[in-house]
Formats: C-alpha cells, sequence, structure tokens
C-alpha cells in the first residue's frame, strides 16, 4: 500500500528511462515515471490468516489516472536504490548481474541528483552505452531548449530564446516564432495607439490655445468696441 501525497518526480523519471533503455528494458515515451509517496508498505497474509506488513521504500504501483504500472518511492536515494535496482532488473528481465550491470543499476540511487546521475553514466565504457547516454544528453538539451522556448513570454526573452535555440526540435521553434510575430504585432498595435493617443492629447492642448486665443481675442475686441463707444458718446456730450 501507499500513504501520503503523491508528486511526480520529472527528472527522475527522465532518467529512469535512461536506465531501463540500458538494461534493455524499453525506456521510450511510455516508460514508467518517478513518483514520491509518504510512506509505501506491503501486507502479507499466512495460511493461518495472520497479517504482517513490510515496509518499502520502492515498488511498482499504480497512480490515479496514470496507465500502467509507475515505480512509486518513499525516503531518499540511500533507501529506495536498492529496491529499485531489484525491480528494474526484474522489469528488464536481467538474470546476470555483470560489471557493466552494476554500473548501470547504480544510476538508480542517482535519480534525484543531476550531478551524481552525469558523472556516473559518464563513467559507462561501452560503445553502445555511451551512444544512448548521448543520445538521451541531446534529448535533455532539446528539451532544455524547447522548455526556454515555451517559457519566454516578453518580446525581449522570445527573442533572445530564439537567438540561443540551436538544438530546438522544429515544433519548438515554428511555435515561438509565431508567438513572436504575434507579440510583435500587438507591440506594434499598441505603439500605434500610443502615437493616436498622443497625438489627440497634442491636438485637443493646441485647439484648447486656439480657443483661448479666440476668446482673448473676442474679448479684447469688445473691449475695444466699448472703448470706441465711449468716446462716441463723450464727443457727443461736449458742445460748444
Amino acid at each position: 500500500g501507499a500513504t501520503g501525497a503523491t508528486a511526480l518526480l520529472d527528472a527522475a523519471s527522465r532518467r529512469l528511462r535512461l536506465v531501463l533503455r540500458l538494461l534493455g528494458g524499453g525506456g521510450g515515451d511510455d516508460a514508467p515515471a518517478v513518483y514520491r509517496r509518504g510512506g509505501l508498505s506491503r501486507e502479507l497474509t499466512a495460511p493461518t490468516g495472520a497479517k504482517t506488513t513490510t515496509k518499502l521504500h520502492a515498488l511498482w504501483g499504480r497512480v490515479r489516472d496514470v496507465e500502467g504500472p509507475q515505480l512509486l518511492v518513499a525516503g531518499d536515494a540511500d533507501d529506495y536504490g536498492p529496491q529499485a535496482e531489484e525491480l528494474a532488473l526484474s522489469r528488464c528481465g536481467v538474470r546476470a548481474v555483470d560489471a557493466r550491470a552494476r554500473n548501470v543499476l547504480r544510476l538508480l540511487s542517482a535519480l534525484e541528483d543531476s550531478n551524481r546521475f552525469e558523472k556516473l553514466a559518464g563513467r559507462l565504457t561501452s560503445a553502445d552505452d555511451r551512444g544512448a547516454v548521448a543520445s538521451w544528453r541531446e534529448a535533455e538539451a532539446t528539451r532544455r531548449r524547447d522548455e526556454a522556448l515555451t517559457d519566454a513570454t516578453t518580446l525581449q526573452n522570445l527573442e533572445l530564446a530564439l537567438a540561443d535555440a540551436d538544438g530546438a526540435s522544429p515544433g519548438a521553434v515554428s511555435a515561438a516564432e509565431a508567438r513572436l510575430e504575434a507579440l510583435r504585432e500587438e507591440a506594434a498595435a499598441e505603439k500605434q495607439k500610443r502615437e493616436a493617443d498622443a497625438a489627440a492629447k497634442r491636438e485637443a492642448k493646441a485647439k484648447k490655445r486656439r480657443l483661448l486665443a479666440d476668446a482673448d481675442s473676442l474679448l479684447q475686441a469688445a473691449c475695444d468696441d466699448a472703448a470706441a463707444a465711449g468716446d462716441d458718446d463723450d464727443d457727443d456730450e461736449y458742445d460748444p
């Protein structure tokens, strides 16, 4: 049985796929993933009916809404590593464990430690193993490039990510280029709107100045007319 929350260990799952591939047990996209649980156990019932519970640190188990058995682990790598080795050997049908197989199995104790995993993988010596590790590393590099393109949400970040997208998948590059074009169009439209708004504000200020100037002119004209009318009245009243 399994207790506690279920957490997908994504990076560990990708490393597990390499281990299974090296052991000859597949390792494609349909390979099992690694999930952490709070606790694992197995309950056995004796013929007498007595039940005993054994604490485990790794087992093949089911995860809700996930097809097929997955690798469930509890505790740290030192805890679940040995049991994970037995599970991997059984899944891949490996009966004889030679020096090469032991080197591969050591990778299971480093599923959550990127640096150690890379170090151990680099110690594999056969041409086939080195080829598999090289392919895995290339896939990881592609995934990182794809993630950088996916995570870039601003115009500047997308431009930088595309400039450093050598090795990314064509699909990720095409999607990023489409988003970049959309962002550029959006930026151009926003710039055009800002310029139009600024022009409208300038025109409104200019119109206001013209209206004030016209009002001042009308007021001055009225004052001049009033002054002229006053002079005429004074002339009419003066009769020598």
